[in-house]
C-alpha cells in the first residue's frame, strides 16, 4: 500500500510503499537506501474488464509488492531482457536517448 504523506487533511505525496505481502516498507525520507527499495517496488492497478473470468467485473483491484515478494511469486514467469543495459553501457551509443536520437 503507498503510505501517504497528509498536508491539511489533502494527500500531499507518496512518502512511501508497505508490501501488501510481508509489510515491507520503503520510505522516500532518510537514507538513500530508501530510494532503491521504494523504486523496486511493483504496483499493480487495474479494473477488471466486461465478462472477466478471474474477477468482478468493473472493481477495481490494487496491490504493491516489494522486489522480494515480487521474485517469489512471479520469478519463476519473468523473462529476462539485458538489451537495455547492452544499449547504455555500447561506447556508441554513450549519452545518446534512444527514443530521440
Amino acid at each position: 500500500m503507498k503510505i501517504v504523506r497528509m498536508k491539511d487533511g489533502v494527500d500531499a505525496r507518496t512518502a512511501g510503499m508497505r508490501c501488501d505481502r510481508c509489510n515491507a516498507e520503503a520510505r522516500l525520507h532518510g537514507d538513500i537506501s530508501g530510494l532503491w527499495d521504494f523504486q523496486e517496488f511493483l504496483c499493480v492497478d487495474f479494473t477488471a474488464g466486461y465478462g472477466a473470468k478471474a474477477f468482478a467485473d468493473g472493481i477495481h483491484y490494487s496491490c504493491e509488492l516489494c522486489e522480494n515478494c515480487v521474485k517469489d511469486l512471479l520469478g519463476s514467469y519473468l523473462r529476462s531482457d539485458f538489451s537495455g543495459w547492452r544499449y547504455l553501457f555500447h561506447p556508441t551509443h554513450r549519452g545518446k536517448n534512444p527514443r530521440h536520437d
